[in-house]
């Protein structure tokens, strides 16, 4: 087994005798070192060693009581996220490389007994990077760099098998096979197969646990935060997103013609699934609904892209969120799909009446439960890129967020305009692109709110 600095951090000696790793928005000062230590950072840097010749290094530099220091040493730059494990072939080619993802990493569990079953965790995912594949779960702050060989042996451990059964195959060795396997099983992608699984873990799927960890700080792949790791290879989204169809001009509302506490707003407020059809939501309603809720107040550039100001907040002022009224039934409005451009106060017109909508709002009716469709459907969609562009590794976690900030707006406007809000949990952001004739990578739906004029209650 190799042990080596991990690949994209650095070691950088200092005037002190101490050297600062680097990594990131990481780093770790460690010294001052003598030359034993000294030398061991130093081969660990360079490509990295077997533990024995590691230790060969340090004693030749310094006395026996070295080799207990160097052993606290890895210890510590193990549990820290600084090292990668390799096991090689006979060849030294990697087979499979351990390596960590954030800076607090488990110890190494023991390895898979010969005569003790293993199998694939449920939550182990397969994916290729930088023309290789990496196997990681979401259980682990760590992934595994597999060879071909070792890529052909996961696919056996979809059912249990004994780490003995899986040595000695085309392009690995028995000894390297149980040198990947124990790494495998520390970063949690292959587990017991006799081990029941823990109560809490059962309520996670593999989906739900990849998207909470890798958008959380210290289990994220690659940088985390407002990085703007586009900034430089491609052109910012502009805050606005232009209309290119035809637009209805929206009255302007009074805004200081609500005159419900805040207070009251927030004990009022409820989700109402019944729309009163004979007596409408009106166009002007609606208009004063999605100006109070959404409009944009102004533009300005922060040095990297174009930012706006709404009446909601929103995640470093990027306001990805995009509002597309689906209109049934509206006093002086024209039925139809809609974008709400924000900065104008007006509605462009995206789609006519017809089979895409209609199956838009049956979505809508029946994520709501309700007995009619409503007369209005707000799909909420995200301009994916004014998020992605600044953020890494949080973004949808963040556009996501935005939606629930939105949901709130959305209700308390509603309650004070004595509408009928409800915000929905799900919708189908397929059959939205395709009605609008969007790119669903680039914009899509990723919230739903129904909305109209409350049913008098008999």
């Amino acid at each position: 087994m190799i042990t080596r600095l991990r690949a994209d951090a650095t070691a950088t000696p200092a005037r002190d005798g101490r050297v600062v790793l680097e990594e990131g928005h990481i780093r770790m000062a460690i010294g001052p070192l003598g030359p034993g230590l000294a030398a061991t950072l130093a081969r660990l840097a360079d490509g990295g060693a077997t533990e024995a010749e590691l230790a060969a290094a340090t004693r030749g530099a310094e006395d026996e009581q070295a080799i207990l220091k160097m052993h606290m040493l890895l210890r510590r730059l193990d549990a820290s996220g600084w090292l990668e494990r390799v096991a090689p072939d006979e060849d030294g080619r990697p087979m499979a490389t351990l390596r960590a993802i954030g800076h607090q990493v488990p110890p190494p569990p023991r390895p898979p007994a010969p005569d003790a079953a293993v199998v694939l965790s449920r939550f182990a995912t397969l994916h290729a990077v930088d023309d290789g594949l990496v196997a990681s779960s979401p259980q682990a702050p760590l992934s595994v760099a597999v060879a071909p060989p070792l890529a052909a042996l996961l696919s056996e451990l979809a059912r249990p098998a004994l780490p003995s059964e899986l040595e000695d195959r085309p392009g690995l060795s028995a000894a390297t096979a149980r040198a990947a396997l124990a790494l495998l099983a520390h970063a949690q992608v292959v587990v017991a197969a006799d081990t029941p699984e823990p109560d809490a873990l059962a309520h996670w799927n593999p989906a739900d646990l990849l998207f909470h960890t890798r958008s959380r700080a210290g289990t994220n792949v690659g940088g985390y935060g407002g990085t703007y790791r586009l900034e430089g290879r491609v052109a910012p989204v502009p805050a606005i997103k232009p209309a290119t169809g035809a637009t209805t001009q929206l009255p302007v509302p009074d805004l200081d013609g609500l005159d419900m506490p805040l207070g009251r707003a927030l004990e009022s407020r409820r989700s109402i699934r019944r729309h009163d059809d004979d007596a409408p939501i009106t166009g002007p309603a609606l208009g004063e609904f999605l100006y109070r809720c959404a409009r944009v107040r102004a533009v300005f550039d922060d040095g990297h892209q174009e930012l706006s100001s709404r009446p909601y907040p929103g995640g470093g002022a990027v306001y990805e969120l995009e509002l597309y009224p689906l209109v049934r039934h509206a006093a002086g409005l024209a039925a139809g799909l809609y974008r709400y451009e924000p900065q104008g106060h007006q509605l462009e017109l995206v789609a006519q009446p017809g089979p895409k909508l209609s199956l838009l709002l049956e979505y809508g009716q029946r994520t709501a439960a309700m007995e009619s469709p409503p007369q209005v459907l707000i799909l909420i969609a995200a301009r994916f890129a004014r998020a992605m562009w600044k953020y890494e590794s949080m973004a949808y976690a963040l556009v996501l967020k935005d939606v629930g900030v939105m949901y709130q707006t959305m209700y308390l406007v509603a309650t004070a305009l004595g509408l009928a809000p409800c915000s929905l949990g799900g919708g189908n952001s397929v059959a939205f692109a395709d009605a609008a004739g969007l790119d669903p990578y680039a914009e899509t739906s990723v919230g739903e709110f129904v909305l109209g004029s409350a049913a008098r209650i008999e």
